[in-house]
């Protein structure tokens, strides 16, 4: 359980700084995938 909810706040982190935009390079590779 705390393995699974960890892994969201993981996602929901990622897509966060994905949209702030705090590092361009990684959102290429996300936008990629």
């Amino acid at each position: 359980m705390f393995s699974r909810g960890l892994h969201e706040l993981i996602e929901i982190f990622v897509r966060a700084w994905v949209v702030i935009g705090l590092d361009p390079n990684e959102s290429d590779e996300i936008g990629e995938r």
